[in-house]
């Protein structure tokens, strides 16, 4: 199961994609994996939970935090960090890409360098590409972008280290 692989970084973008192309299918591998005897597939079930619907979320986040392995109760954390990541980078690629040029986008910098990942960075590549953005704001993504891609490497990083995937 592609949710399984030990890299955050890897797992998270294949989860968002998965989420994206069929929820259904993506809702009934994260049940199978809460269901698992192998703590991995719990812990990256947990933390990819945050795509599903609210509702569903919170039922795998309350079975999680009750869970006998830590690891799968320290996901509960990453899990609704990164939910709040994605309604804040979002909310910061909307206004951006709805600002005429960087004076008005310039306030939602922290924002998306702070809570962007791999899906939002190709939002920002898209937006870049867009024929209407002025050159002033081609060139300012293009550092944001930088600055949000090494942040996102060191979050994932982290994260990694925080847990023994291989162990």
């Amino acid at each position: 199961m592609v949710l399984g692989i030990f890299v955050v970084r890897v797992r998270d973008a294949s989860g968002a994609a998965l989420c994206a192309l069929d929820q259904g299918a993506f809702s009934v591998c994260i049940h199978k994996m809460m269901d698992s005897e192998e703590w991995r597939d719990r812990a990256a079930a947990t933390e990819a939970s945050g795509l599903l619907e609210q509702s569903e979320f919170a039922d795998i986040l309350e079975d999680a935090g009750k869970d006998v392995d830590s690891c799968v109760r320290s996901a509960v954390y990453w899990a609704k960090e990164r939910t709040r990541e994605r309604e804040a980078q979002d909310t910061a690629l909307n206004a951006i890409q709805d600002s005429p040029g960087v004076p008005s986008a310039f306030g939602w910098k922290q924002t998306l360098i702070r809570a962007g990942d791999d899906w939002g960075l190709l939002r920002v590549n898209e937006i870049i590409s867009d024929p209407e953005a002025t050159p002033a704001k081609r060139a300012w993504l293009e550092k944001v972008r930088e600055d949000a891609e090494k942040e996102w490497t060191k979050r994932t990083y982290d994260r990694d280290r925080q847990i023994n995937w291989e162990e």
